[in-house]
């Protein structure tokens, strides 16, 4: 296979290849930071010919001349400074949102939040503008062009640079992953200068975010400013994830590898699941329970089954979904009186790819049935490996995981292991086999994946005095 064409590795072989690589720990540790993720985003994407984050640095460069070049690129291009008003919490929104029987829109992820956290100590900031739910600002309005560095940014440049020579000289990397590292450290390093910049201006004391990992830069800037970081839990960790549950061989600098201060999770099964690994002490991991937007309780009664096939399809997985589902067309057409219904990711960036289902006769949902109204209604759900699966506890649903996708297996059979789904063939018919599994029940309770969110608690574990 050619350089730079993009492979299907499974993780758990992903996971051996970072560890066997990064073994010698003090090669990517400064007195600063352990880079541990920001090596470990260089490798994979080396592993699997992802040459989408590959450009054009310049940590090659010396840094008076990086000075120089910043300073140059202010004063020949000015761009207006956007007067920060940042309260205490600041509340980063991925925006991802669903319509709630209101018919306003909702983000799932900080919704309840909003009901804990008192509006005169929060900034709500967009990853990206959407117009359709409130935010005092959105990360692009503010600018990337800082001008000259201060001392804090001079010093970690320099680590940077250190760091990236020990790298080249260790003899441990080739020459296409070397160029990996280069780029994901100099990413790393414009984006820390963002977040830094727009966050030291402010008297900010606390940031709520999703995904510690590809968030290095704001995880950095947050330590040495003193800003307590809490992630929020976006949805599924698996026991052979990338970047949750580390190998007991990296515990020497886990604490300076840019991890939050505080992770939320939904339940006690995601708890016990992450401090498998390293890299949280106990009492950094709580429990938050449920704080993603659901319909009101009074929509959620139960209704007569149908027969019905939900897929829920995953984001960026548009090929390996678009081919079963020609087979899965097959598999229907021998069982008339069943319909399927394909619900999208909502950040699936090809959207218009899924058209071709309702060729088949499917039935094609973005965000306009909620997920808890479909698995209500739905027999059956199919998918490789999602939190869906875990959503589905407790609706009487059969989950169905395919397993025979590439990098994705590692994921699926955890999904198995775990007793949250049955394993499927491809060449299987989910009908013909539901029948025979349908009276088989998952061996697990819905609070265990889904503890209650408790206002008092919340505000309590945040610091929050009315």
């Amino acid at each position: 296979m050619a350089q730079g064409e993009v492979k299907y590795i499974p993780f758990s072989e992903l996971n051996a290849l970072v560890c066997n690589k990064l073994s010698d720990t003090e090669l990517f540790t400064g007195s600063t930071f352990s880079y541990l993720k920001v090596m470990e985003h260089a490798l994979t994407y080396a592993a699997l010919g992802n040459d989408k984050k590959l450009i054009r640095n310049r940590l090659h460069w010396p840094v008076v001349v990086q000075n120089m070049h910043a300073s140059l690129k202010r004063l020949l291009k000015p761009s207006p400074r956007l007067e920060i008003a940042l309260k205490p919490i600041v509340i980063l929104d991925p925006v991802r949102l669903t319509q709630g029987a209101d018919g306003e829109y909702h983000s799932i992820y900080i919704d309840k939040w909003l009901s804990v956290i008192p509006a005169q100590v929060r900034t709500i900031v967009q990853k990206k503008r959407d117009k359709r739910i409130y935010a005092d600002y959105v990360l692009t309005d503010f600018s990337r062009n800082h001008g000259a560095f201060d001392a804090t940014e001079q010093d970690l440049l320099i680590e940077l640079k250190d760091i990236l020579q020990k790298v080249r000289s260790s003899m441990v990397f080739t020459a296409y992953e070397l160029q990996h590292i280069a780029s994901t450290m100099y990413i790393f390093w414009e984006d820390f200068r963002f977040y830094y910049r727009w966050l030291k201006h402010g008297k900010v004391e606390k940031i709520l975010f999703i995904c510690h990992y590809h968030n290095e830069g704001l995880l950095a800037a947050c330590k040495l400013l003193a800003i307590e970081s809490v992630e929020l839990q976006h949805g599924l960790i698996a026991r052979n994830d990338l970047y949750y549950v580390y190998d007991k061989q990296f515990s020497s600098v886990i604490r300076k590898a840019m991890f939050p201060d505080v992770l939320m999770v939904y339940g006690d099964y995601w708890r016990n699941v992450v401090l498998e690994g390293v890299e949280f002490l106990p009492s950094q991991v709580q429990v938050a329970g449920d704080y993603l937007y659901r319909l009101p309780k009074a929509t959620t009664e139960e209704v007569p089954k149908e027969n019905v096939v939900l897929v829920c399809a995953q984001k960026m997985m548009h090929s390996e979904y678009l081919a079963y589902f020609e087979l899965l067309h097959q598999y229907q057409m021998a069982f008339p009186e069943w319909k399927v219904i394909v619900k999208m990711h909502p950040l699936e960036p090809r959207k218009d790819l899924y058209q071709k289902v309702k060729t088949y006769g499917f039935e094609l949902i973005d965000m306009e049935r909620n997920l808890d109204d479909l698995l209500r209604i739905a027999k059956i759900q199919i998918s490789i490996y999602s939190t869906t699966f875990f959503d589905a506890v407790g609706f009487n649903v059969v989950n169905f995981s395919l397993q025979e996708y590439g990098n994705y297996s590692d994921y699926a059979a955890d999904i198995v292991k775990e007793a949250v789904a049955f394993p499927i063939a491809i060449t299987e018919n989910p009908i013909a086999k539901y029948m025979l599994a349908k009276d088989q029940l998952i061996p697990m309770e819905r609070s265990e994946i889904y503890a209650g969110f408790e206002m008092d608690k919340m505000k309590a574990l945040l610091h929050i005095t009315e």
